[in-house]
């Protein structure tokens, strides 16, 4: 069996794993990878176990499916049976991005769609997606997206 290794259905979750088309299974391993723990799991000279592919993959649905929720890299791990360094180690090499981060892409992803709800306020939206202030909010958007969520708002408004 030949094919795409990570592919969450139902979402724009495609769009977050820009490195996961490189991956294809063969044999029941990984055609890029070959050696790993037995036991642990753990790569070996930079391979993981299908196990592990498939932990981390968990991982990421669960990022997508509670990413309005505060959680930490450990207890994420904890979430999915899986030793956090692997687990940072794993996300990031599928996604480009740390845990941390890679939930911050999520939900900054998922609030542009709630900008373009011009009846909710910066502040309803930064709560509603576990932004502890809004200038917290800001501050996140604009480091991820170049613009703030205000400047957002006013492109939108040309777009119309």
């Amino acid at each position: 069996m030949v094919g795409t290794l990570l592919s969450i259905p139902g979402g724009i979750c495609s769009t977050y794993i820009p490195k996961a088309e490189v991956l294809t299974v063969s044999n029941n391993h990984f055609a890029c990878f070959s050696n790993m723990c037995q036991t642990c799991h753990m790569p070996i000279n930079g391979t993981y176990s299908p196990y592990a592919i498939e932990r981390a993959r968990k991982a990421i649905e669960y990022i997508h499916n509670h990413f309005r929720e505060t959680f930490s890299p450990e207890q994420l791990a904890e979430e999915v049976k899986m030793d956090t360094k692997q687990l940072q180690s794993l996300v990031q090499f599928l996604t480009g991005y740390t845990v941390h981060n890679y939930k911050m892409h999520v939900r900054i992803d998922h609030a542009k769609l709630e900008l373009e709800h011009f009846s909710k306020g910066v502040k309803d939206i930064a709560r509603n997606f576990g932004f502890g202030s809004a200038s917290h909010f800001i501050r996140e958007f604009k480091k991820r997206t170049g613009i703030t969520p205000g400047q957002y708002r006013i492109q939108l408004v040309g777009q119309i």
